[in-house]
Order: structure tokens, then sequence, then C-alpha cells
């Protein structure tokens, strides 16, 4: 919802609304297999004032920490 509908939500009802919504689907398959190697699926949600940057910076900052593979 935009920001403004959550703002009048919110004062009237007393409960904040997401505004942002990122969601994620990263696999990885063996080129020749095709066998899965890694999978990740995440989703988040901002609420007001957060901006869907950084929502997927932060959702990409996760991803690598949980990336099996390191770089040689």
């Amino acid at each position: 919802m935009s920001e403004g509908a959550a703002v009048a939500i919110g004062v009237i009802f007393g409960t904040w609304g997401s505004t942002n919504q990122v969601q994620t689907a990263i696999n990885i398959h063996d080129g020749q297999s095709g066998e899965l190697l890694w999978k990740y699926d995440y989703e988040a949600a901002g609420s007001i004032g957060s901006s869907t940057t950084k929502l997927v910076d932060a959702l990409m900052r996760n991803a690598t920490k949980k990336f099996p593979y390191t770089a040689p």
C-alpha cells in the first residue's frame, strides 16, 4: 500500500501496514547434471519510511552470508 494509506490506517486503527515488499528466489544448479546445488527463498516487508532499495540491499546481504561458496 502507499505510505499515505499506511499512515491513515495507522492513525485510524492503530496498526501499521506494509508499504514495501521484496521477494527473491535464487536457485543454483549444476551445469551438467542439472542438480540443485543451493536454493535461497526470502521475503521481506517494510513499513513507513522504508524504501525498496534498502529492503533489497538487506535481503542480498543476508543471502551472501548464507551462500555456501567463497571466492578463491
